[in-house]
């Protein structure tokens, strides 16, 4: 009995000594990619940096971001225009409802 319980308690030992080699190698594997990113952003952002200061790619940039601001823009404005809309329609419809009311009162059914 004691001897199974033994063998057991190895078998427990070793799955536990094993999932913690596994967990480990997926550990050092995502900070391996998440350095390998860092490493390309810092990459690129000291090359846009380096460009930036020689006066090269400027224009790409500036057309990067007015490109992001114009559709940022078109966003705003539509949202003004559906805003605008709601407070054109909003004395209408109030119109409507007395017109509707008034019409009622006045000439009974």
């Amino acid at each position: 009995m004691e001897r199974k319980s033994l063998s057991v308690g190895r078998r427990l030992e070793n799955i536990l000594d094993e999932a913690e080699k596994e967990s480990s190698l997926k550990i050092a594997e995502a900070q391996r990619k998440a350095e390998g990113l860092l490493a390309k952003a810092r990459t690129e952002a000291e090359e846009k940096r380096a460009r930036a200061q020689r006066g090269q790619g400027i224009d790409a940039l500036v057309k990067e971001e007015e490109a992001k601001a114009n559709i940022e823009a078109e966003k705003v404005k539509a949202d003004y225009k559906k805003k605008a809309d709601a407070l054109i329609n909003s004395p209408k419809a109030k119109r409507a409802k007395s017109i509707e009311k008034i019409v009622k009162e006045v000439l009974p059914q």
